[in-house]
């Protein structure tokens, strides 16, 4: 990829393919471009170019649970990015329930009948929403989806939210503070896929790395779906009897039941359990105490889908998928004693 071979941004990468209109790319780093390009043997897409004085400078954006601050940030992230280019945002916003896998195929067609010049996709995947990409694959036109989990083969750009890092680096802070039985409470055992996997498999490489034992009474993976919060209430006084020292949740809302619960058993936090939650959702601030969680830096994710359209409407395909970088933001549900 041209970016990776000259030590730059997509971004700016695709400021020079769109000539840099604002003058915002220093001499030094357009030479470092033009370079990479030579030594690539890199051509930008020839129909892309001609067909430039027919674009609409509309970007489509797809979410689901547009309400929810977890969609937002990242569609925050886009679309900083899409209007520093001068892209103007159509977005639209996906049904939950039965009526999901129609009601994201009609987003799809009606921006596609807008004449977007390109879209971003942040519904989550599921095996029955593939045929609602079927009238994008169709019109072969750029796209970019975020978190989108598939077994097939996609012609699209493809963003992933760091969830596998979260899970190391909260085993890592764990193992530095002097815990060595992690326990781990995640999602049902017949929903372990996508996301859900990756943060299981960052907190099975984490133990793997620091030599901690996996131990299966300190992994919890309910039989059926529960309210998270409950769970935590439900599963702290289990972690405590199993031995733990400390626990990693799939999300804050699980690590807040924990936190409720040993706060109502007078047991002490940190010192006899550390908690470490996952999204860094606002409320960690000010429970008590205060919760350590991995914040997914959703805006950064964003701006990461946001940059790399950009440079699949310079004519450049798409490369191997990128991953966002995450944060663990530690307070004091796991801080040193």
């Amino acid at each position: 990829m041209v970016a990776e071979r000259a030590g730059v941004s997509l971004t700016a990468v695709s400021f020079v393919l769109n000539g840099d209109p604002q003058g915002k790319i220093s001499d030094e780093t357009k030479r470092r471009i033009l370079d990479a390009m030579a030594e690539l043997n890199y051509k930008p897409n020839l129909l892309a170019r001609s067909m430039r004085t027919r674009k609409t400078q509309t970007i489509g954006i797809i979410t689901t649970g547009i309400a929810s601050g977890w969609f937002t940030k990242i569609v925050l992230g886009a679309e900083e990015v899409l209007q520093e280019m001068k892209y103007q945002i159509l977005l639209g916003s996906v049904s939950q329930g039965s009526t999901r896998v129609k009601s994201m195929k009609t987003n799809i067609e009606l921006l596609l009948s807008r004449q977007v010049d390109g879209l971003i996709i942040i519904t989550g995947s599921e095996p029955q929403a593939e045929e609602a990409l079927e009238p994008l694959v169709d019109a072969g036109a750029p796209a970019v989806l975020v978190n989108y989990y598939s077994e097939r083969e996609l012609p699209f750009g493809r963003v992933y939210i760091g969830y596998k890092e979260a899970g190391f680096k909260a085993i890592e802070h764990l193992y530095k503070q002097g815990r060595r039985r992690i326990a781990y409470l995640g999602a049902p055992k017949e929903k372990i896929s996508g996301f859900t996997r990756e943060i299981y498999e960052g907190y099975l490489e984490g133990l793997k790395h620091f030599s901690l034992p996996f131990l299966e009474e300190l992994v919890w993976l309910p039989k059926t779906e529960i309210d998270h919060y409950q769970m935590g209430r439900k599963l702290a006084q289990e972690v405590l009897e199993a031995g733990a020292d400390a626990v990693y949740c799939l999300n804050d809302y699980i690590a807040f039941g924990i936190l409720a619960e040993l706060n109502r058993l007078n047991i002490q936090v940190p010192r006899q359990l550390a908690v470490v939650g996952n999204d860094n959702i606002e409320a960690g601030k000010f429970v008590e105490p205060s919760l350590t969680s991995v914040d997914m830096m959703l805006e950064s994710c964003g701006a990461k889908a946001g940059e790399l359209l950009l440079t699949m409407l310079s004519g450049e395909k798409p490369a191997s998928p990128l991953y966002g970088s995450v944060e663990l933001i530690v307070r004091d549900s796991s801080r040193a004693l």
